[in-house]
């Protein structure tokens, strides 16, 4: 109220963020066998697949994605992966960043035949 009696009134919404965003992957086959290694059971696929990455945020939005193969250097995911060696077992370390800096992980790993 002011000092002839006039009313104003506000509301907002304060939201707290502290979630990273949630992360997606497919491949562009559907594997149809599993390989055993070390007691552990392993999606198999072609050399040529491709991997896609995805991410959402239900908050503030999605910043940046990284990735990691089997234990290298991090890098910005700006489009499929592909590339992928014979006989060879592969972690890809993803991780997804949203515009507060709220990280999320996911490791994504299979066989390549």
């Amino acid at each position: 109220y002011d000092n002839v009696d006039n009313s104003s009134t506000n509301t907002f919404i304060c939201i707290e963020d502290n979630i990273g965003p949630e992360l997606f992957f497919r491949f562009s086959i559907i594997s149809d066998k599993a390989k055993n290694l070390n007691d552990k059971d392993y999606e198999v696929y072609p050399n040529h697949v491709v991997l896609f990455l995805s991410s959402t945020d239900s908050s503030v939005g999605f910043s940046n994605m990284l990735y990691s193969v089997n234990g290298g250097p991090d890098k910005a995911y700006t489009s499929l992966i592909k590339g992928f060696t014979k006989e060879k077992l592969y972690s890809i370390k993803v991780t997804a960043i949203d515009k507060l800096g709220n990280k999320n992980q996911k490791t994504i790993e299979f066989y390549v035949e």
